[in-house]
């Protein structure tokens, strides 16, 4: 797994649920060309060939519609100072709760939770931790029905923060 080269500020592009649609990763890059990684939350559904052009660090884990086990089920990741619990999310009901991601962020020390599944944007912080779901590139489900990411700022001096986009 690639490093990151050490600097004040991280722009990451987060994605999930984009179910083989990597076309759509590759449009939101050209529109956000400075982010510094990848991190992609499940439902991939194939490979991500092609976005790994992109010559930056890619973290990835897998869904539950992911069978080839290319992909770890959990990752945990060093951007900055700040860890990164990366995880589905479906074997934690995130349709339904927060609080069982939340726990699993606790037990990883992580400063940031990246999830998915439920094909649902959210950005909230419960004591001190980021809880993140991108929603999905290719399936929406919240209205209205437009794709979302996410992009996560990491800098020396504040807490990590996030901000929901629409796919355009």
């Amino acid at each position: 797994m690639r490093q990151l080269p050490k600097k004040s500020e991280y722009k990451v592009l987060v994605v999930s649920d984009t179910h083989g649609e990597n076309r759509l990763i590759n449009q939101i890059l050209k529109k956000e060309p400075e982010v510094d990684a990848i991190i992609h939350c499940g439902d991939v559904c194939g490979t991500l060939d092609g976005v790994l052009d992109a010559d930056i660090p890619v973290y990835a884990v897998a869904g539950n519609c992911d069978y080839s086990g290319t992909y770890p089920e959990n990752l945990t990741v060093k951007i900055g100072y700040y860890n990164i619990f990366i995880n589905h999310g479906h074997r934690y009901h995130v349709d339904y709760r927060d609080d069982l991601i939340f726990y699993a962020g606790k037990e990883k020390y992580a400063d940031v939770v990246c999830f998915g599944h439920s094909h649902v944007p959210q950005n909230m912080t419960e004591e001190g931790m980021l809880l993140l779901n991108p929603g999905s590139v290719a399936r929406p489900r919240q209205i209205p029905r437009k794709g979302t990411y996410a992009i996560l700022t990491i800098t020396e001096d504040a807490l990590p923060s996030a901000q929901l986009k629409h796919v355009e």
